[in-house]
């Protein structure tokens, strides 16, 4: 299998540049998630690896061959790459066997060769006994498996995926997700996803790239990583719900500002002897309850709404909103379906430390 080096990319369409100095190394045999906003650019680099586009300046090697430097580029179609897009792209006309033996034929395989080869990918996507049967007799899920046989028949070194799951339902959705990732593992080829679904991203990937508005690459890691471990508010907010409270040393502790209420830190690690900081929080990283004698109401619910497996809370800290939640079954037991205007009792925890100038009581 191959990995894929960017160096010093750049890419522009007029006067908008989309990539400016990309470097990036994607591993051979790994799932790699470029996430980022709608228009960041991460399907123009994937587009770059595929050959569909040509890069303004630097260089993309897949393994040991460069693909693209300069203005020489190898042609898609030697790159060994396999590309599923969102909408599917299979022949109405053909049946999924004619769908995922048709690159083969334009490679002119022998006729037993390519049947056998196209046998396998559709059972490696499982969809054996559907080999007959066309697209309209088939599920959004289906053909997406369809796609990603006729993608796999031809052996590519690299996957290349780009929102292939966007137009599925969310129960479709989940399923694939883990059918990608099954496949990665026991393939070992080396895929590219790329999304704008941070939920997709964390659940597939071996690595993230979290991508910012202006295409420069914010930080990459394992998605524990990431998503424990935001380098910046950007990163942080990008991958889930955060709130952000701004705070002031007062004494041993970290105070919301404006306010009384602890955050339960005498430093903030990487910021040691900021007199201000700005602390994010991830809803299941605040607890709540009633307030009792001992414990009064440092805040108000400002809303509270039942979804499902979770009860999500609105909450008011002196100026500040902040997202907090709770199993249903908890929220349940200790009496926590606290109505909308009443005070309740918050306690902060595994707060992430920023420098102050971080927009104060924003949610992502």
């Amino acid at each position: 299998m191959s990995d894929i080096r960017f160096k010093s990319v750049r890419k522009a369409y007029g006067d908008k540049v989309v990539l400016d100095g990309l470097d990036l190394h994607i591993r051979s045999g790994e799932c790699f998630v470029l996430v980022g906003p709608s228009g960041c650019g991460k399907t123009v680099a994937l587009r770059l690896i595929a050959g569909f586009e040509k890069p303004d300046r630097g260089e993309i090697a897949i393994g040991d061959r460069i693909v693209a430097s300069g203005k020489a580029s190898v042609a898609p179609e030697e790159r060994r790459i396999g590309v599923v897009f969102q909408d599917y792209a299979v022949w109405p006309h053909k049946t999924v066997a004619e769908n995922v033996v048709y690159p083969l034929q334009m490679q002119k395989v022998g006729k037993d060769s390519a049947k056998t080869r196209a046998a396998a990918a559709i059972d490696q996507v499982n969809l054996g006994g559907y080999e007959g049967r066309y697209p309209s007799q088939l599920s959004g899920g289906q053909q997406q498996r369809v796609a990603l046989a006729r993608a796999l028949v031809a052996a590519p070194e690299v996957m290349l995926l780009d929102e292939p799951l966007t137009n599925l339902d969310a129960n479709l959705r989940e399923e694939m997700r883990f059918e990608i990732k099954d496949l990665q593992r026991t393939s070992g080829m080396t895929i590219l996803y790329v999304t704008h679904d941070h939920e997709v991203a964390l659940a597939i990937a071996d690595r993230i790239a979290v991508m910012d508005e202006s295409g420069s690459i914010r930080q990459v890691g394992a998605p524990a990583e990431v998503y424990e471990h935001p380098a910046d508010p950007f990163v942080c907010r990008f991958l889930g719900v955060s709130s952000f409270l701004p705070a002031v040393r007062a004494g041993g502790e970290y105070l919301v500002e404006g306010t009384g209420v602890s955050l339960g830190a005498c430093q903030a690690p990487g910021l040691e002897g900021a007199e201000r900081v700005s602390a994010a929080f991830r809803p299941m990283d605040i607890g709540i309850s009633r307030p009792t004698g001992r414990r009064p109401a440092n805040a108000t619910v400002e809303r509270m709404s039942l979804l499902g497996p979770i009860v999500d809370y609105l909450a008011r800290v002196g100026k500040h909103s902040v997202r907090c939640q709770v199993q249903t079954e908890e929220a349940v037991a200790r009496d926590l379906l606290i109505p909308e205007g009443a005070g309740c009792v918050l306690d902060f925890f595994d707060a992430k430390w920023f420098a102050p100038e971080a927009p104060a009581g924003e949610e992502a």
